[in-house]
């Protein structure tokens, strides 16, 4: 640590500091602890306002996203918002704030959940402390594009999966970042992502990781790193362009399950006309 502090000519703050040991014995552990200074930290840890874990997402690491969006909204209700400013506020200041833990973990379906009962709620000018909000429609209607009868607001687990499919993309393009090389060596071992086990040994993260690929691949053609989406190609990532896509390929399948059910008109022609 000396040898360091003579290079750069700064000195770590022992008081903002923590120190995280494995592998060593407890009486390792303290002789560290005291030679440095750094008081002993406890798990789990906080990065950038996300917990670093290496097991399941669970509630708890989660909820801290939740409290942000309750505080958030519980501060908007002592204001006179009409429609048009609430849908306002979930569709910028709500998805901003949901954004960061979106690009990094494919949440699990019950957080997104809880995040549209809150966005429900409060549009609806309900209080959001659990009670019962008075919904003239359902979310996942109102999660639509304007011009199929929505609201404009985002299906927030559909664009998740989009935000996390740019780590697909990056390591099928060989996208040139550190973590794409360490991916591509370690986690990879130089294979296919094509060819990897999804069962395959790592944490819950990296399972996750590669779950998303059943999105990926019903558009994706071409063999790395020269890869086509849609048979077009990409120069940047685009999270919209590829959230639409998947929602495309989720209302065809919706559709042909419907058509496919029975040959009775009625069944289908009302489920075309729901989405239209």
């Amino acid at each position: 640590m000396d040898g360091f502090y003579k290079l750069p000519g700064l000195k770590c703050n022992a008081a903002k500091c923590q120190l995280f040991c494995a592998g060593i014995s407890k009486e390792e552990t303290q002789y560290i602890s005291g030679i440095t200074e750094f008081p002993l930290g406890t798990l789990p840890v906080r990065y950038l306002g996300v917990s670093l874990i290496t097991g399941k997402l669970t509630r708890q690491d989660c909820q801290v996203l939740v409290d942000k969006i309750t505080q958030r909204m519980r501060s908007w209700r002592s204001r006179l918002l009409t429609y048009a400013g609430r849908i306002q506020l979930i569709s910028t200041v709500i998805t901003s704030t949901l954004q960061y833990w979106l690009n990094i973990f494919l949440l699990p379906q019950y957080i997104i959940k809880e995040v549209e009962r809150l966005c429900n709620e409060f549009l609806w000018d309900s209080a959001v402390d659990g009670s019962r909000a008075r919904a003239v429609m359902e979310w996942d209607k109102l999660a639509l594009p304007k011009q199929e009868g929505g609201l404009g607001i985002r299906n927030f687990s559909l664009w998740n999966k989009a935000c996390v499919l740019r780590h697909i993309w990056e390591v099928l393009t060989f996208g040139g970042s550190l973590w794409v090389a360490w991916v591509t060596r370690y986690m990879l071992k130089h294979k296919n992502i094509r060819e990897v086990s999804g069962t395959s040994a790592g944490t819950w993260v990296w399972r996750r990781f590669l779950k998303c690929r059943e999105f990926a691949y019903p558009h994706v053609t071409g063999v790395p790193p020269h890869v086509l989406w849609q048979g077009e190609q990409m120069q940047k990532y685009s999270v919209k362009r590829v959230w639409n896509s998947i929602r495309s390929t989720t209302r065809s399948e919706l559709v042909e399950a419907c058509m496919l059910k029975g040959d009775n008109p009625q069944a289908w022609l009302y489920f075309v006309v729901g989405y239209a």
